[in-house]
């Protein structure tokens, strides 16, 4: 019994947000994703309804000088904002970025997600889900 009731109890962690603002990378028009990423432009977004981090990335090969050719953008976002730019756009796991130019936009829902401009999930989430399932499989199989 006691383990049932911990695994719901672990379940409901899962999914009910902790009430912390969600933490981007946060940056403007850099040319050098690595520039971005150490934990000084990590921000917390300022209003609870931004729950998504946002990648903006804009590639022109015939911008000078050389270092302006590549600009990215990192902010804090609200989900279907982020979804609307991506639509008008595309995201950027599907952009050609072998061309003379592109633009993508990303979306994603963790702390610190954005580091790399493509969609991730954080490996704390991963390993959160792996454990409730895991429990929940054991569970299954005590029946």
């Amino acid at each position: 019994m006691a383990l049932k009731t911990f695994s719901l109890w672990l379940f409901v962690v899962c999914l009910v947000k902790t009430g912390l603002s969600l933490k981007c990378y946060s940056c403007e028009q850099t040319h050098d994703n690595r520039l971005c990423n150490t934990e000084k432009w990590v921000v917390d977004c300022p209003q609870p309804e931004m729950d998504t981090c946002m990648t903006t990335i804009d590639y022109d090969k015939t911008r000078e000088p050389w270092h302006q050719k590549m600009k990215i953008e990192k902010t804090c976002s609200v989900k279907s904002a982020c979804e609307l730019e991506q639509e008008s756009g595309l995201p950027c796991w599907r952009a050609d970025m072998t061309g003379d130019l592109y633009a993508c936009v990303d979306c994603c829902f963790e702390d610190k997600c954005n580091v790399a401009g493509a969609v991730a999930m954080a490996p704390q989430t991963t390993l959160l889900w792996g454990l409730v399932v895991a429990v929940v499989a054991g569970l299954v199989t005590m029946k």
